[in-house]
């Protein structure tokens, strides 16, 4: 079954991890990474989890552990507990990823590429992970300094072209004519050959 991609901002939101292994610490990187609060409640949490910016509970999950989270990621080996905390996220109205138990399971993590503001994510459905790491590894190839680089002008004349540009159509040629520009050659464009091919004026 294919998973449809929902992208939202977690920055700011909490997170709670149930489980101190090295899967949850994984999780927590990953999290981390977008800004959102982690708590992470086991009896033992591992040294490289003790070493990150995350609340840490040293004891057995409770279910008052969920009051306030935005979602949750069951990270632990006991399926009966896993499908406990799935039952309580269901009513809570939590969105949780339990770890190999697609079951109790309402979102997964995909393989993910992140660099600077850019995210890719791939999925095969919880198939074949292996898979969708060999293609990660392929796209990760294609985002070099340059790449990003274009990204960046890209997203700094999106404004200006919105302002000069009323029209949809109009906006998304001048900013295919931009990506054109920046990819046909090894150096960026200049602002003035910019403004000069877009007919954009300071």
């Amino acid at each position: 079954m294919a998973y449809f991609p929902f992208y939202t901002d977690i920055s700011g939101k909490r997170c709670v991890i149930i489980g101190g292994g090295t899967v949850a610490l994984r999780k927590a990187q990953i999290i981390l990474d977008f800004g959102a609060g982690v708590t992470v409640i086991a009896p033992k949490i591992c040294y490289e989890l003790e070493g990150l910016p995350v609340e840490r509970i040293y004891r057995k999950f409770e279910d008052s552990d969920l009051d306030g989270a935005y979602f949750a990621v069951y990270a632990a080996d006991d399926k009966e507990l896993s499908a406990h905390v799935h039952e309580l996220c269901l009513k809570k109205h939590i969105m949780l990823n339990s770890v190999d138990d697609i079951d109790n399971c309402a979102f997964i993590f995909p393989a993910m590429i992140k660099k600077d503001n850019i995210t890719i994510s791939i999925s095969t459905g919880a198939t074949s992970p292996v898979f969708a790491k060999y293609l990660k590894t392929r796209i990760e190839e294609l985002l070099d300094e340059h790449t990003l680089e274009v990204a960046a002008l890209m997203t700094e004349y999106r404004n200006e072209i919105k302002k000069a540009f009323s029209n949809y159509d109009l906006r998304a040629s001048a900013n295919e004519i931009l990506l054109e520009m920046c990819l046909n050659s090894d150096e960026l464009p200049s602002d003035e050959k910019i403004r000069k091919v877009l007919g954009i004026r300071k």
